[in-house]
């Protein structure tokens, strides 16, 4: 459970750094399109074409973009930060590649229908499972200790019908009784055992089911986050390329003098807003995808090696995208 939480820790933050350099680098493009066109309307204001209005319309646009620009930057650190964080390294001094969105690529086939046998792979399962058979043993063992401990032999029948042969100190009848009543005189120790050992049956099972439903929770939850981030990812990749359409247009309109600053205006933060959002969904898409493999496990049994690279390696190492 922790390698395939540290794993799902790694790619997640990956895609995480992906998505906010790419949203850097779109505010920045962004930005610098809102300045040019504060240039020109400066420009228009300067010779009385627009107002005082139009112009501090714009002007507050590009401080709000420089702002987000700032947030950006802030977040890709921490981002970055903690990528080095889990794979053992120190903030500086791992060589980590730049990762990019377009880079990496989703499996060629995603699991729409999760068979229980892969879920059952799960490590959280698995030692639920364990834990339920080792307290079942345990039960087993409890219940054998009430029997008496001893070993019958034909010499038994053979002995001799006195008093002194039967009850005698040291004589094997004497010894037989004993190993019957043994488990009688202790009393209630021997059944509060079995009745302990019970009782951790009872609750190992009850942990067995707790973790089996939690798990297909998961799974499911998973499942719909995937189909739901696809969909996602279909509109704001359609409501991104209407809004540059749309900016594009109204931009030259507005420099043939068709129409006025504020349509302009709502076509900037409609593009940017957009354009964010299309980044956003693009990681959503992996991340959801990789919810999902680590939902069902992670597929640790395909694994071969050992889980731990070690620091040199590990800091040296880049983190391969999903084929």
């Amino acid at each position: 459970p922790i390698y395939l939480s540290l794993t799902t820790n790694v790619v997640s933050a990956a895609i995480r750094e992906s998505a906010q350099r790419e949203q850097l680098e779109a505010t920045q493009t962004i930005l610098q399109s809102q300045q040019n066109l504060a240039k020109l309307i400066n420009q228009q204001f300067a010779i009385g074409t627009v107002s005082k209005i139009d112009t501090s319309s714009q002007n507050t646009l590009v401080a709000n973009s420089q702002s987000q620009l700032y947030s950006f930057d802030k977040n890709l650190s921490v981002t970055r930060n903690m990528l080095i964080a889990y794979i053992g390294s120190y903030p500086g001094s791992a060589d980590l590649p730049q990762f990019r969105l377009a880079n990496l690529h989703l499996p060629n086939e995603i699991p729409k229908v999760i068979p229980t046998d892969l879920v059952r792979q799960r490590p959280d399962i698995r030692a639920a499972e364990a834990a339920l058979r080792a307290s079942n043993a345990q039960v087993g063992v409890a219940t054998a200790n009430l029997l008496p401990q001893l070993n019958l032999t034909a010499a038994y029948g053979s002995q001799a019908l006195t008093t002194t042969a039967l009850f005698g100190p040291g004589t094997a009848m004497w010894n037989l009784g004993a190993g019957i009543f043994q488990p009688l005189f202790q009393g209630g120790s021997l059944r509060a055992q079995r009745d302990a050992a019970k009782a951790a049956y009872e609750q190992a099972a009850a942990n067995y089911e707790s973790t089996v439903v939690n798990a297909f929770q998961e799974v499911a939850n998973a499942l719909k986050a995937l189909e739901t981030s696809a969909n996602t990812l279909a509109s704001a990749a359609s409501a991104e390329k209407n809004a540059g359409v749309n900016l594009n247009l109204v931009t030259q309109q507005y420099k043939l003098g068709s129409t006025n600053y504020l349509a302009v205006l709502n076509s900037q933060t409609q593009y940017q807003q957009a354009k964010i959002n299309l980044i956003q969904a693009q990681a959503d898409r992996y991340t959801s995808t990789a919810a999902l493999y680590a939902a069902i496990g992670g597929g640790w049994w395909n694994r071969s090696g050992s889980a731990y690279l070690g620091r040199e390696q590990a800091s040296s190492s880049t983190i391969a995208p999903a084929q």
